[in-house]
């Protein structure tokens, strides 16, 4: 079957690729060297149209000429950067010289694309989901407080677009309605009332995504899902449907052989583009609401690590239990980097949720933290510790006596208490998730800090214990 022109240019996608955005952690001063090649492109128009609390510019970026205007905005929160790297890929795209020229022309007739690529610089600094004063801005477009959210409103009123594109990254903890798949793109007309009402803006979107769903299914079946669409009064999607712009918010989901979202990146690209076709052609009008309607909705029953089947004992008692185990990054803004915290988040009959890993514990006694009997004086002996010591045995902390560790995390496959009385063995909800499964007869399976490990060769995977003072 004959490739149609999107897929065409799909296929061409790694040339378009921004090759310096191959990063879990994009902040301004990533882009802002792009940002100034781009004000040498005649056929882009570069602004300045605001700054963030701690003073970051915020950009917009003008391509195209047509009456048609759309405009797109991401990191919104500062902590979902899959979009900004695609914005950067479709600019390539769209200043590109090669056999799509006449479809660019098309394009840059018929519409005026405005990006605003990063509307949360403090909050990308930090990585984090909220703006420098810890305030969500998109819970903001009613109170207007912060200088973001204010520059948001006035752009989209200067421009009025016809299509709005609110793009954010999703958790990895969502499935496809109650299937074990997660979606790779969450797709969302926002209500703008709690009644639902859908008026010419919002019959607009869901019409585009029913076009969205139709393409994509083709190349990943099974993968989209519909974000909840309850009402939130304070968000902008909700609020801007509700003033005659059509709002498309598109949530970068999760793959699990795709740790870095770059074929989720890729995929915004092609949402984008097949958007950008759409809008110019009037495809979206052959859609209609029930291409949207019957999309599967988001569902939270995903965890990081779920045992099945096992044992715990209480009281002479034994009773049987799924333990389900996420893990959390931790942003460390001076270095760039992440550590992880991982929890017990539920425990009981998990048989209606999934996981990225099961493990079956038919058979096994799970217990709680278990510390190795001989303290050390120093953390340094601790990097020198041989964890295969702990791995026969289900250990999995060290007790340390110096006293004066300022880090919380140790990259190591087992935990430091720096005090025996803070352990906590208990398997419960909250608690961190460090356990070891027996058999009777030894053994089996430890969980340091949310990662499972079953040999010395898994604890590799282990990519840090915490530190508990």
């Amino acid at each position: 079957m004959e490739l149609t022109l999107t897929e065409k240019i799909l296929a061409e996608y790694p040339r378009y690729k921004e090759p310096d955005l191959n990063l879990e952690w994009i902040t301004l001063s990533d882009i802002l060297p792009k940002i100034e090649k781009l004000k040498k492109i005649d056929s882009l128009s570069v602004f300045e149209i605001g700054h963030s609390i701690e003073g970051r510019e915020i950009f917009r970026i003008k391509a195209g000429r047509g009456k048609t205007k759309i405009l797109l905005w991401s990191q919104m929160h500062g902590d979902e950067p899959t979009a900004t790297k695609a914005i950067f890929d479709l600019l390539n795209f769209l200043t590109a010289d090669d056999q799509f020229n006449e479809f660019r022309r098309e394009l840059l007739d018929k519409l005026e694309i405005n990006f605003v690529p990063m509307l949360n610089p403090d909050g990308a600094a930090r990585f984090t989901r909220e703006n420098a004063v810890n305030i969500d801005l998109n819970r903001d477009a009613v109170s207007l407080q912060c200088p973001e959210s204010n520059t948001l409103q006035k752009i989209k009123d200067e421009i009025k677009p016809f299509f709005s594109f609110n793009l954010h990254d999703q958790n990895r903890y969502y499935s496809v309605g109650k299937t074990d798949l997660t979606p790779a793109l969450s797709f969302l007309a926002p209500p703008f009332n709690y009644e639902g009402t859908i008026n010419t803006a919002r019959s607009r979107a869901m019409k585009m995504i029913a076009n969205l769903t139709g393409v994509l299914s083709q190349i990943i079946p099974g993968r989209i899902a519909k974000y909840s669409d309850d009402h939130e009064p304070r968000s902008f999607g909700d609020n801007f449907n509700g003033q005659n712009s059509a709002v498309i918010l598109i949530e970068s989901g999760f793959m699990i052989d795709d740790p870095l979202k770059e074929k989720i990146r890729e995929l915004n690209f092609y949402s984008l583009i097949t958007s950008f076709h759409s809008a110019a052609s009037n495809k979206y009008e052959e859609y209609d609401l029930e291409g949207y309607n019957s999309i599967p909705v988001n569902e939270n029953r995903y965890f990081d690590l779920m045992l099945k089947n096992g044992e715990i004992e209480r009281n002479g008692v034994k009773y049987k239990i799924d333990i389900g185990i996420n893990r959390y990054p931790v942003p460390l803004p001076d270095r760039r980097e992440f550590y992880f915290k991982g929890n017990i988040e539920a425990i009981g009959d998990l048989s209606t949720y999934s996981a990225h890993q099961i493990i079956d514990c038919s058979g096994l006694s799970i217990y709680g933290e278990k510390i190795y009997p001989v303290e050390l004086d120093t953390i340094e002996e601790a990097f020198q510790f041989n964890p295969e010591l702990l791995n026969k045995k289900g250990f999995t902390t060290l007790l340390c006596r110096e006293c004066n560790i300022m880090d919380e995390f140790i990259k190591m496959p087992f935990n430091i208490r720096l005090r025996k009385d803070t352990l906590q063995s208990e398997i419960k909800t909250g608690n961190p998730a460090n356990l070891y499964l027996h058999n009777g007869t030894g053994v089996v399976y430890r969980v340091i800090n949310g990662f499972f490990t079953a040999s010395a060769a898994d604890e590799n995977l282990i990519l840090n214990g915490l530190i508990f003072h």
